[in-house]
């Protein structure tokens, strides 16, 4: 339909539009030839008044949009993505069986393997706030593939959840991203993992607290 047409026929004909709103760049009709200009020039004509919302900016004067939030999920300026998002970035599963090594040698971890479409943040460990059955925890979860661990391992979130004691196989549980603390790193030996784990453990734990207190 070319552009008036659709003006004409269905906005004022069947719809009787007497205030019409779009964004500055909205394209309307036949290969897209309707426009703003094209708007704001039929206004008269058909008796209707137009309004152009702009697009909301940050303090940065960046465009806020989806692609915008990716980026910085991207960078790991989770901070930034869950103002913009209104809401802070989570991921949710059900808690699966992982390669035990956790469990024997480092700290008990709850396992997630998000589907393929699911944009993950930067790989690396963040501040997380857990949901369990209703409840919440403090928790300390590493995006990524495990480098150190030897094998072809998944993109997944393994998430250690403070002043928690029981089984979570087969559960539900919601992990929200919180802060970003560091990037994920290959370690010489699981040793040397868990040295750095000790420090990211207490790091996390006071990061949380100061969340819980801003």
């Amino acid at each position: 339909m070319e552009p008036e047409k659709f003006v004409s026929d269905i906005l004022i004909g069947k719809m009787n539009a007497k205030v019409i709103v779009t964004g500055p760049d909205c394209r309307f009709g036949y290969k897209a030839a309707g426009d703003r200009a094209l708007l704001e020039k039929l206004a008269p004509k058909y008796g209707y008044r137009y309004i152009v919302v702009e697009k909301a900016k940050d303090m940065d004067y960046k465009i806020i949009s989806s692609t915008y939030v990716r980026e910085l999920l991207a960078d790991g300026q989770v901070l930034k993505a869950n103002k913009l998002l209104g809401y802070r970035y989570f991921i949710t599963g059900t808690v699966e069986h992982g390669n035990a090594i956790g469990h024997k040698k480092l700290y008990p971890t709850a396992n997630l393997i998000p589907a393929p479409e699911k944009h993950l943040p930067k790989y690396g460990v963040y501040v997380s706030r857990v949901t369990v059955e209703g409840k919440q925890y403090a928790g300390l979860s590493n995006v990524g593939k495990k480098p150190t661990i030897k094998g072809d391992n998944p993109a997944g979130v393994e998430t250690y959840l403070y002043d928690f004691d029981g089984n979570l196989y087969g559960k539900e549980i919601k992990v929200e991203l919180l802060d970003f603390v560091r990037p994920e790193m290959k370690f010489s030996s699981i040793e040397e993992l868990k040295a750095q784990l000790d420090y990211d453990i207490k790091m996390c734990r006071e990061l949380y607290d100061e969340f819980l207190q801003s």
